[in-house]
């Protein structure tokens, strides 16, 4: 007999499937995502005399770590809504191919987010990925205040790229989060047509 792979299920209660659909809407109905796409933007302008001037404009930062603290329940892998877990759930489950095309869609652009952004920033001559990037925001400045490393890595890389890190960090976080809110619709049309 031939040794195959176990395709390993993934199983998530009803519990998790509420819990999921409740804390996506809580990050619809942020204040922070109500109000980011208004208030981010970015300039840069060249002068002779004065040189390069880089301005942003970012949300507060108290209305950015309320919002993270729901996120983080998505992005972080031990927490029971951990996005790329369902992902798995409903690519198994699933048997709406249009649902199905969806969830691969949307895991694919997730991947894409977290691996290469639009705008690169370096660190040592090294290229920060947008994952670095969430980590080091989410697990230094925001949470996890204690991690001395971390802290600095972050305090050097917004010092080398002037106001880019942050935005970078805004750009991601929405980017992500607008794939939180397409996955819960999938959840939501499982749901109805009873997969789930």
């Amino acid at each position: 007999m031939e040794n195959q792979p176990h395709k390993q299920h993934i199983n998530i209660t009803t519990e998790e499937l509420k819990l999921f659909i409740e804390k996506s809407q809580e990050l619809k109905n942020s204040r922070y995502y109500k109000e980011l796409p208004k208030k981010l933007s970015f300039n840069i302008n060249f002068k002779d005399k004065t040189g390069t001037n880089i301005n942003t404009n970012i949300p507060d930062w108290d209305i950015l770590k309320a919002f993270v603290v729901t996120f983080r329940l998505f992005y972080y892998e031990k927490e029971p809504i951990y996005l790329p877990k369902f992902f798995r759930y409903l690519k198994d489950i699933s048997s709406d191919s249009a649902n199905l095309e969806a969830i691969k869609s949307i895991e694919k652009q997730w991947n894409t987010i977290l691996l290469k952004s639009p705008i690169q920033l370096i660190l040592n001559s090294k290229v920060i990925t947008p994952r670095e990037l969430v980590n080091l925001f989410i697990y230094s400045d925001i949470t996890h205040v204690y991690n001395k490393k971390r802290r600095e890595k972050l305090r050097k890389l917004r010092e080398w790229n002037m106001g880019l890190t942050d935005f970078v960090f805004h750009i991601t976080i929405l980017d992500l989060s607008i794939c939180i809110l397409k996955t819960k619709s999938i959840v939501e049309r499982e749901l109805q047509i009873g997969g789930v």
